[in-house]
């Protein structure tokens, strides 16, 4: 195989990648989900819902939350470290809203499940049912394909 042939077959190759979700708990694909991405290295907060969210509230057991949510600012917006409570009544959230570095940072996703309680309301009507969801991290595979890709790109010269 030439080098230029093989610089193709890796580039196509990484341009397949996927990457993926966990969800932490029972995973809902119900019109009423809003997905809680936790990342542990900064703690930072985002979520994600299909329609508006009015009312939000995080509340943490074993104070988890930080008080330093982003975000905020509401007349009845609560940041404390076992609670974090939202309300816009025009809705937020949709496609997505970051609260910043609102939780601790290195926990995981199980004690995050154990301790979080989710509630909430949609601007549609009805409440929300909160899924806590990891960040999309590319998987060992994905890493070695991107390796091979620079690889290839670095190989392929024009002549």
């Amino acid at each position: 195989m030439t080098k230029r042939v093989l610089s193709i077959v890796v580039v196509a190759l990484m341009a397949s990648v996927s990457f993926g979700e966990v969800a932490v708990g029972p995973a809902s694909s119900e019109a009423n989900a809003v997905n809680l991405i936790y990342s542990p290295d900064s703690g930072n907060l985002t979520i994600e819902a299909a329609s508006n969210v009015t009312t939000f509230e995080l509340k943490s057991a074993g104070g988890n939350l930080t008080g330093a949510a982003g975000g905020l600012g509401g007349l009845f917006d609560v940041n404390t470290g076992v609670k974090l409570f939202k309300l816009d009544p025009a809705g937020f959230g949709s496609p997505s809203h970051d609260f910043g570095a609102a939780l601790k940072s290195g926990l995981s996703f199980a004690d995050l499940g154990a301790d979080l309680t989710v509630d909430g309301s949609l601007a549609s009507g009805g409440s929300i049912v909160g899924n806590i969801v990891a960040p999309a991290i590319p998987e060992p595979s994905s890493v070695v394909l991107a390796a091979l890709a620079g690889l290839g790109l670095l190989g392929f010269r024009r002549k």
